[in-house]
């Protein structure tokens, strides 16, 4: 009996191990060589039943993401990036929002992307020999660098409990911004839904470093390192790597309350730097005050900062598209989110102004 036992255990093994080495690249292997998850791609199909493998040649995964990126080319508003940009964003939510119809998976029910989070297991171990090595007592040195954001560091039930406020004293300041604390873990983000504790949704690597740097320097030139929300006044700790907030920051040509600060882009006219926290962008607490339709905030990355008013980005209803100096309704829809934050004239007065922006008292609280 215990033979059999262990013919039982080794040949479910043995299945394993062989779905996972097959190369679930869309377009068909054309590999000889045997799948290496050290050398790998490992990707993700939001089809939670896909029986596909979640692994691909390297060279498979390169030519897939060629066709993706030629798909890209011709798409919406990526047609105006650089190469380098369409690369750069292909696997983020700003790229593959566009992308995703090109990356169908093979079970025919569900879209792939790259796992940015993943790590082979050689360089995992590589890294963690290399930590234990550099692992010695140090009382003065601050720590130089902040992990990854991983399911791992966060609530292994997935609750929020009570995670610790942001605005916490208890954050060490960071030893490159003074003004600006180091974020020390992920736990306020355990209040989001499983899903969403990923770095597709809440901003965490440094490319793009100009707004973090754009940030941090209009911050510390108005000498604050806190921010309020909008829709409830809760204060948000400032940090001085992504995630910047426990939230989202946005740009707007309107104050929408006494905390928004005030910033000059492009000399152009003074925009206000404004946030949301996570709970009012989750929780819905907005309606429209003519139509009733939810604001909602959960497309939006968490931790970094859009260049428009993400309450104008997205009208509900004819109310948001009128003059807000004769009332007449705009006749043409605007191809992006950005668009609604600009300055244009009324066809039928004249009026210049920012008229896609309202007030926040145009929306109800629920």
């Amino acid at each position: 009996m215990p033979q059999q036992r262990d013919n039982r255990v080794r040949h479910a093994d043995d299945a394993l191990a062989a779905a996972m080495e097959l190369c679930c690249v869309p377009t068909g292997c054309h590999s000889d060589e045997p799948m290496l998850a050290d050398s790998a791609v490992r990707v993700i199909c939001n089809n939670e039943h896909c029986p596909q493998s979640q692994l691909m040649h390297r060279a498979c995964f390169e030519e897939w993401e060629n066709a993706v990126l030629s798909f890209l080319r011709s798409t919406g508003r990526a047609r105006s990036w650089s190469e380098k940009q369409r690369l750069q964003n292909l696997w983020t939510k700003k790229g593959y929002d566009l992308a995703y119809k090109a990356c169908g998976c093979r079970c025919g029910k569900g879209h792939l992307r790259k796992d940015l989070d993943w790590v082979p297991p050689a360089a995992a171990k590589k890294k963690q020999r290399r930590r234990r090595g550099n692992d010695k007592p140090s009382l003065n040195k601050p720590p130089s660098s902040v992990p990854r954001l991983r399911s791992s560091s966060m609530s292994s039930t997935g609750s929020a409990g009570s995670p610790p406020s942001s605005s916490s004293p208890e954050f060490p300041p960071s030893p490159t911004h003074k003004l600006f604390s180091r974020r020390q873990d992920y736990s306020s983000f355990n209040a989001l839904p499983r899903h969403k504790i990923n770095a597709y949704h809440i901003k965490m690597e440094d490319d793009g470093d100009d707004i973090r740097c754009f940030i941090l320097n209009t911050l510390g030139a108005n000498k604050t390192s806190r921010v309020a929300c909008v829709v409830c006044q809760a204060p948000m700790c400032v940090f001085d790597r992504y995630p910047l907030v426990d939230g989202t920051l946005f740009l707007s040509p309107r104050q929408h309350s006494p905390g928004s600060v005030p910033v000059r882009v492009d000399d152009e006219r003074a925009q206000y730097l404004s946030a949301v926290c996570m709970r009012c962008l989750e929780g819905w607490p907005l309606a429209c005050g003519a139509c009733g339709a939810r604001w909602s905030g959960r497309h939006l990355i968490l931790g970094t900062m859009y260049a428009y008013d993400i309450f104008a980005a997205t009208p509900c209803c004819e109310e948001r598209l009128r003059c807000s100096s004769c009332r007449r309704p705009f006749a043409s829809s605007r191809s992006y989110f950005s668009d609604y934050s600009h300055c244009v004239g009324c066809a039928h007065c004249g009026a210049r102004d920012y008229h896609f922006v309202k007030p926040l008292s145009t929306y109800v609280r629920l």
